[in-house]
């Protein structure tokens, strides 16, 4: 995705927040493949493949399974994934007992012991515009109300950054995040 600016004083598009709905499916395979080529999904099957079937049972588990970040025109121009899962498979996960895959895979609706934080991606363009932790809160913002433990597996630096920061601003309100080493 290119965007191009129009002039000087609109060079960068304000954006919302939403979750991931029926008129965002035609951006879908654009999203699976970027996705697929940041996260390696193709190469690495122990983590969790970027396809059709993967958002289909996201949205099984959880309508607020994805958050999406857009322009005024409805282009999406980031996401971040979460998923509720069992504190049982978040252990296995954590222990490094079982893989991302596995994590996924074992998974079924109604689990809801803890949140597991799949990934956050701002396209390049819109770095610096989209705020990764607000899109983060904004998506994991519908389970804080539950009595259930945040995890998540920092694969990049800055996803270990931005979950570190999480971690410090929602600790303080008295959450549980916790890191896959």
């Amino acid at each position: 995705m290119t965007m191009t600016p129009k002039a000087p004083c609109d060079a960068l598009p304000e954006t919302h927040f939403s979750h991931f709905a029926a008129e965002d499916m035609p951006q879908l395979q654009t999203l699976l493949t970027t996705a697929a080529d940041i996260f390696g999904t193709v190469q690495e099957a122990s983590q969790i493949p970027a396809e059709l079937a993967t958002v289909e049972k996201l949205q099984q588990l959880s309508r607020y399974a994805i958050g999406v970040q857009k322009t005024n025109d409805g282009q999406i121009v980031a996401w971040c994934t979460v998923f509720p899962t069992t504190i049982s498979l978040m252990h296995r996960f954590l222990d490094g007992a079982i893989s991302e895959r596995s994590l996924f895979d074992q998974t079924t609706a109604g689990d809801v012991g803890a949140v597991y934080v799949m990934s956050v991606y701002i396209f390049p363009e819109l770095r610096g515009v989209v705020s990764p932790e607000r899109l983060l809160k904004n998506t994991v913002g519908p389970f804080l109300g539950l009595p259930a433990p945040i995890f998540y597996r920092g694969v990049t630096e800055q996803g270990a950054r931005l979950g570190a920061l999480l971690q410090k601003k929602l600790d303080r309100r008295g959450y549980q995040i916790l890191r896959c080493e």
